[in-house]
């Protein structure tokens, strides 16, 4: 009598429980790594705000307490910075005021003009010390959307967006909207035309509100507490994946081999 090899496709008694129980340890699994994420996401948001927050007191802490000062370069000579450091700026299109007329400013569009140059506006005018510069230089007018601005010997001042940290002057000799762009010189002179991007030299004051305005980057590290929930979770993540595997693993069944004698 002749033996064979037949295969047998054997579904165990216990694997539906095996199933359901696995089912039951993957959820578990998936839930507890998905705290874990969670737990980091607070940690980290709250390590960002903390420091966002201290960031913010610091820079409070640290405001000059002046509102106009005067900073000098090589090229232009002296030129008004606002109590941050930030260069500011006439347009040549203004109408200057007099003594008996008030400024009135070109720069009304609001997309196009004012998002671009923001009319600098000080409720409060305080001279940074020794800058040689007299408050009563400085005026207040009423723009045409009802908004206030500061003007200068008559010139209504402006920043650029353009300039990214104190010092810059990369506005100067612009021509947008529809007119020239100067640096704010201290001489009240509008017509410039030299330009240059970065301040060479500063005053005393002028150097004190950029060291203090100047824009810091700061990295957000994640605590102990966070690394070790992002370990956990990404543990658990792969325990998840083996567990699948074993799961789909099972529902395939088990396969056995058994001796069936053959016809003689």
């Amino acid at each position: 009598m002749m033996e064979e090899w037949t295969t047998h496709k054997v579904s165990r008694r216990g694997a539906s429980l095996g199933s359901r129980w696995a089912h039951t340890v993957l959820t578990a699994i998936v839930l507890l790594a998905l705290l874990s994420f969670g737990v980091v996401a607070a940690v980290a948001a709250q390590t960002t705000t903390t420091s966002t927050s201290s960031s913010a007191t610091n820079s409070t802490a640290s405001t000059p307490a002046y509102t106009v000062g005067v900073a000098q370069n090589a090229t232009l000579g002296n030129y008004l910075i606002n109590g941050a450091g930030f260069t500011l700026y006439y347009f040549a299109n203004d109408t200057v005021g007099t003594a008996t007329s008030p400024p009135v400013s070109a720069c009304t569009t609001a997309l196009s003009c004012v998002a671009v140059w923001p009319p600098f506006y000080a409720s409060n005018i305080v001279v940074a010390p020794g800058s040689g510069l007299s408050a009563s230089d400085f005026t207040t007018f009423t723009r045409s959307d009802g908004s206030n601005q500061t003007a200068y010997m008559g010139h209504p001042l402006y920043l650029f967006i353009g300039d990214r940290s104190p010092g810059q002057t990369t506005g100067n000799a612009l021509r947008l909207n529809g007119g020239l762009w100067y640096v704010a010189l201290t001489s009240g002179v509008v017509g410039t035309t030299s330009s240059s991007t970065t301040s060479t030299s500063t005053s005393t004051t002028s150097t004190t509100a950029s060291t203090t305005s100047s824009t810091t980057s700061s990295t957000t590290a994640l605590s102990p507490a966070a690394m070790v929930a992002l370990t956990v979770a990404a543990s658990m993540a792969l325990m998840a994946v083996a567990l699948g595997s074993r799961l789909r693993g099972s529902r395939r069944g088990t396969t056995l081999y058994s001796r069936s004698p053959s016809p003689a």
